[in-house]
């Protein structure tokens, strides 16, 4: 199990992160907005942000998440990687 201290690459205060909140949680979070293109031959690629696995452990697909500066979200794909670190695939609610 990966066990490297977390803390940095999610610091609220003098980092990356911003706060979200789900099911009456908050913790922190590194948001995306990637952009969204649609026609052509462009894929779309829509927001996410990444969580400790931790903090997001009870959230499914379908669960609202707010996301501080961003709005509200709802969570259409989860994908931990192992490391501690969870992908929320997102779209507006």
């Amino acid at each position: 199990m990966f066990t490297e201290d977390l803390g940095a690459f999610f610091d609220v205060a003098s980092g990356f992160a911003v706060v979200a909140t789900a099911g009456g949680a908050s913790f922190p979070v590194i948001y995306d907005a990637h952009p969204e293109a649609v026609g052509g031959f462009v894929e779309t690629v829509g927001p996410e942000c990444r969580a400790r696995s931790s903090d997001v452990a009870a959230l499914d697909h379908g669960s609202q998440i707010s996301v501080q500066g961003e709005g509200l979200f709802a969570v259409t794909g989860k994908q931990p990687d192992g490391t501690g670190i969870t992908v929320l695939q997102l779209r507006r609610a």
